[in-house]
């Protein structure tokens, strides 16, 4: 398979070679490449071709230019905006780990087989960051202006900050 070219691995119809490509490639990249047509059967040579280029030809300025615009659609502006508080550092880290669903969590210690995911105040309530912020009767017997959340964005827009982007933990993997 290493000399093999792409048309080797596309039948006379026009369709993947399925048998060939399920021997050779995990499941997972064979699943990503059965979604992709497969290119017409002609006599013309497989060529390289650069993508970040108009002519296909590599070249530095073209490289450059895909570089700089990497990351422009996936831009984090809450980051920003959690960046611009006037708020401690850790404080910001924080906030950052709540938007990111990444406290550890007894959920998360679960995914890591360092413990059950239940909250040990609740006993049979998953303990994720939702729960442990908002819904944890403990929690709420701080009261909302008394936890970091309330504190640091009582006064804020907190839709800003992305907070509400967090989705289930039991449908999101660690």
């Amino acid at each position: 398979m290493q000399n093999w070219k792409v048309k080797d691995l596309v039948d006379n119809n026009g369709f993947w070679k399925l048998d060939i490509l399920r021997t050779w490639l995990p499941q997972n990249i064979t699943s990503k490449l059965f979604s992709i047509v497969p290119p017409k059967n002609n006599s013309a040579p497989d060529l390289r071709a650069w993508s970040g280029s108009t002519d296909g030809n590599f070249n530095i300025a073209s490289a450059y230019t895909l570089l700089c615009h990497f990351n422009d659609e996936e831009r984090d502006e809450g980051w920003l905006n959690i960046w611009r508080l006037q708020v401690p550092e850790r404080v910001r880290s924080f906030i950052w780990l709540v938007r990111h669903n990444r406290l550890i969590t007894n959920y998360r210690k679960s995914k890591m087989h360092l413990c059950d995911p239940w909250c040990n105040h609740c006993v049979d309530i998953v303990e994720d960051t939702i729960h442990v912020l908002r819904d944890c009767p403990l929690a709420k017997n701080l009261g909302k202006d008394q936890t970091i959340v309330g504190v640091v964005c009582g006064q804020l827009d907190v839709t800003s900050f992305g907070f509400g982007e967090i989705e289930n933990p039991m449908e999101m993997s660690v």
